[in-house]
């Protein structure tokens, strides 16, 4: 139930915040500020300096997803399938928006937020993902894209914009390619997971729950290579320079080649991760599934 700020030289705490709950949420750093949820549901809003609360405000779910921050707007969504965009100066709740509570067995998990310029864009626990307008929280579109037959039809990976498209991938399924206008299918790949996908030039790089990562030309959905885990499943996607980078749940870090493939090396902490990677002066940090925070060399 602690929130801290680390320096990234030796790991030492500058600066420590309580919390109402655990912190499962990534935090995002904007203007000065540090904004993160805790499993109570409440978003807070921390000078990055020195950790002094600038304000708080409780929804009604756990808070697992990383708020986007965009035009002095926080956008945050909860576990109760709300979205909730406030103010990012004073905390002011600007709109609300909430789906319809589901039924069916789901993934614990979250969509974060991502923003095109144009639109807010979220995936939910029901297998739909939506466009928002930004000001006022209004629909402009959405679509299913769960499949009935499958038992888990959650969208928690955060929906990936480029340009006129938006990829989104949902944890039972697949991996699709929709108009950013107005959601229509481009096309579909048949794989799919709740880590979010990362995009390198022409490819969309897919770490899937069947324990897979794909390197996927983004103009025909067409796979160009596969990576397959000796066991457990991939987190998230970072890609650094030449290598796409993600976390095993039962190993560790392993790095591959963008282009090919190939693994080049891997780093086992003596337990899995399933945590997202961040990237900074050659060194990637991350969290491990026996609670260490490491820093590593990434060259």
């Amino acid at each position: 139930k602690t929130f801290f700020s680390l320096s990234t030289k030796d790991g030492s705490a500058i600066w420590s915040f309580k919390t109402a709950d655990g912190v499962e949420s990534t935090a995002t750093v904007w203007e000065g500020s540090v904004y993160f949820g805790d499993n109570s549901g409440t978003v807070y809003a921390l000078d990055r300096n020195n950790g002094t609360l600038i304000w708080s405000y409780e929804t009604k779910g756990e808070i697992l997803s990383s708020p986007l921050v965009a035009g002095g707007i926080v956008y945050v969504t909860n576990t109760s399938m709300e979205v909730y965009a406030l103010d990012a100066l004073t905390g002011k709740r600007v709109w609300y928006y909430k789906r319809p509570i589901v039924r069916d067995i789901s993934i614990r998990g979250s969509s974060s937020p991502s923003y095109d310029g144009t639109r807010v864009y979220i995936g939910f626990s029901d297998g739909f993902v939506t466009a928002l307008n930004p000001f006022d929280g209004a629909l402009m579109w959405e679509k299913r894209l769960a499949e009935p037959r499958k038992q888990f039809k959650d969208i928690d990976a955060s929906p990936l914009p480029d340009g006129d498209s938006l990829y989104v991938s949902f944890y039972d399924g697949s991996l699709y390619s929709l108009k950013a206008a107005d959601g229509s299918i481009s096309w579909k790949f048949d794989d799919g997971g709740a880590g979010s996908p990362a995009l390198a030039g022409n490819a969309i790089y897919l770490p899937s729950s069947s324990g897979v990562v794909y390197s996927i030309d983004k103009g025909s959905g067409k796979a160009i290579w596969s990576y397959k885990l000796n066991e457990g499943l991939p987190s998230s996607i970072l890609t650094v320079e030449r290598y796409i980078l993600f976390g095993s749940s039962v190993n560790g870090v392993i790095a591959l080649d963008l282009e090919k493939g190939e693994e080049r090396w891997q780093y086992t902490p003596g337990s899995g991760i399933y945590s997202g990677l961040a990237y900074s002066n050659s060194n990637l940090y991350f969290l491990s599934n026996g609670g260490f925070i490491y820093s590593i060399p990434c060259k």
